[in-house]
């Protein structure tokens, strides 16, 4: 597998929503993120938090993953990424995770969090490759694994 870089993580705007929008068509992201939506009311609650920000991440001027990082209490940041459904499967979510946690903007945090469904092998598997371990080995009663890491 070709090793993939992220060549630049920007600031998600309201411009950014029509390409969400057409990655929700797709069955895997809209199954997994429904609770989103309607993406416009989503929008708004982002604008309206500070301390929760979302970037898009690019690899050779293509937008491949958006990442959503919302910095808690106790130097703790609560992370969440969805990968373009063009290039699912091809280490994308992994890059921008990594870059993301590297973001000066983000060095206050110390403690990672991300709460993955229990079937979301993918996912799993690409937190886990950044660092992130189990804080259980069975999910929650919803069906949730949480994973930290420790920076």
């Amino acid at each position: 597998m070709s090793v993939v870089t992220i060549d630049n993580l920007r600031p998600f705007t309201e411009r950014d929503l029509a390409m969400l929008e057409d990655w929700f068509k797709d069955a895997e992201v809209h199954r997994r993120l429904e609770g989103m939506l309607p993406l416009g009311e989503w929008y708004r609650h982002v604008e309206q938090h500070p301390g929760y920000d979302v970037w898009v991440a690019f690899s050779e001027d293509e937008a491949v993953g958006v990442i959503m990082i919302e910095q808690e209490e106790h130097n703790t940041g609560s992370i969440a990424i969805v990968v373009n459904p063009s290039v699912r499967g091809k280490g994308y979510g992994r890059a921008v995770v990594g870059k993301a946690m590297q973001l000066p903007e983000l060095g206050t945090i110390h403690k990672w969090y991300a709460g993955i469904e229990a079937d979301n092998a993918a996912c799993l598997k690409c937190f886990q490759s950044t660092g992130f371990v189990l804080e259980n080995e069975a999910p929650d009663e919803d069906g949730y694994f949480s994973l930290w890491h420790i920076a």
